[in-house]
């Protein structure tokens, strides 16, 4: 199907390939089992998309204006053959079903994200995994991080162990979500899991005078620093929300 113009469609659309480089407005359901798109550059539809059922890209889609959609949109994402490309100004749905992104390249927006409600994380992650808010960092090389490990920033602006054996080496400010050096992403917010963990549900978390360690019981040494970073949600799970302010031991 190729649409030069104005496309409108009051019953379902199906079509293998869809060309459009005008606006496309359908009623009915829209159903795509293969790419749509104009070409490798240009969004395929420049206009607004809008549909009052489900959307289901099993190909790839490209948007240059607006995504309304009133039953659900489901995109499953993958290499650039296989994937939701969505050059979108306004993604709005109506109805109960949520937006799910299936995939290891999740969602990224280029720009600020609004929203009336509230950002739901989930609270039981998978074993070695998190969810919450993470970046970014450089872990420095000569350390040897585990999945979980307190880390703190060093004066050279990479993360290294933090250790409540002192202040040079506090606060901790993030967890390592891996055991490499270099660029690696951290967790500075959110619930984190690890099947290794045992601790008591309710209990608060503290650094750990062991470099990277984590222990439900306060440093209470001359010249350590206690720090609460989180409490335990689970027996293998952590709330992790840290207190950047340490309390040194005389």
């Amino acid at each position: 199907t190729t649409v030069r113009g104005f496309l409108s469609v009051v019953q379902d659309l199906a079509s293998v390939n869809m060309h459009a480089s005008g606006s496309l407005t359908v009623v009915g359901q829209s159903l795509f089992q293969g790419i749509v798109s104009m070409n490798s550059s240009t969004p395929i539809i420049v206009g607004n998309f809008s549909t009052g059922a489900l959307l289901i890209p099993y190909g790839g889609v490209s948007i240059g204006g607006s995504l309304q959609v009133q039953g659900g949109l489901f995109g499953q994402l993958g290499n650039s053959s296989n994937c939701l490309s969505a050059y979108i100004d306004t993604i709005n749905l109506c109805g109960s079903l949520p937006l799910v992104i299936t995939g290891s390249g999740g969602l990224k927006v280029v720009g600020n994200i609004e929203t009336n409600g509230n950002l739901k994380l989930d609270s039981s992650p998978a074993n070695s995994s998190s969810s919450g808010t993470i970046a970014e960092g450089v872990i420095d090389a000569g350390v040897s991080p585990v999945f979980g490990s307190a880390l703190f920033v060093a004066s050279d602006g990479e993360y290294e162990l933090a250790d409540a054996d002192g202040a040079s080496t506090m606060p901790c400010i993030a967890l390592a979500l891996g055991t490499g050096t270099g660029t690696q992403d951290v967790l500075f917010h959110g619930f984190i899991t690890n099947s290794s963990w045992s601790w008591t549900v309710g209990g608060e978390i503290y650094v750990s005078t062991t470099a990277g360690g984590l222990t439900q019981t306060a440093p209470s040494g001359s010249g350590d620093e206690v720090q609460i970073i989180g409490v335990a949600t689970s027996a293998t799970t952590i709330l992790f929300d840290p207190d950047l302010t340490a309390v040194t031991i005389q």
